[in-house]
């Protein structure tokens, strides 16, 4: 209903800096890691019939034209994958949309998530959650679907953005490259 979100969320394989493909360490010794989780969020834009559902209390009858998807992709250089990290990303997207008036205080965020026990089905993600949802006075419904690690629309969204990023490593400029004529096409390491 109007004020509720869906979110299915899926990290990515940490992804390491390795510009051009070589070794990172063989010219700076620093093994840089990018922690990356992507959420697919489907919510109601404010549409008259929303408006209208929300404002005087009637029965919402829905319309393709009511609802809108999203990717966000929460970037961290903190090598860990867990309950924790997974709290931060959804309390930093929480702010957004109550911020924007996507979600509304005693809503329901409908969760879906693969079976990975670190992140999203061990005891304290369970905890983590009850907090969010004291925090922004909403009800969170969590669905595991899977037993283990899945392809969704998450795993497709994960990898165009990794595939994004080491597209822009392959631009680095190397310590080697920089003398070359063919160097203004590359960025530098920083």
């Amino acid at each position: 209903t109007p004020g509720d979100i869906s979110t299915r969320s899926d990290y990515a394989e940490t992804f390491g800096f390795a510009p051009d493909g070589q070794l990172q360490s063989l010219y700076y010794d620093n093994n840089r890691m990018l922690s990356m989780e992507g959420c697919c969020l489907d919510h109601f834009l404010p549409t008259a019939n929303v408006m209208n559902s929300i404002t005087n209390g009637g029965d919402y009858v829905p319309s393709p034209d009511d609802t809108n998807r999203l990717f966000h992709l929460h970037l961290s250089d903190s090598m860990f994958q867990n309950a924790a990290t997974t709290t931060c990303h959804f309390t930093s997207l929480l702010e957004l949309l109550f911020d924007h008036d996507c979600m509304k205080r005693h809503g329901t965020m409908w969760d879906q998530t693969d079976g990975c026990g670190k992140q999203y089905r061990c005891c304290i993600a369970y905890y983590l959650l009850s907090v969010l949802s004291v925090k922004f006075q909403i009800v969170i419904d969590r669905a595991v679907d899977t037993p283990g690690h899945g392809k969704d629309v998450v795993d497709g969204f994960n990898a165009v953005q990794k595939r994004f990023l080491q597209t822009c490593l392959r631009k680095t400029s190397m310590p080697e490259v920089h003398d070359n004529v063919n160097a203004s096409d590359r960025m530098n390491i920083h």
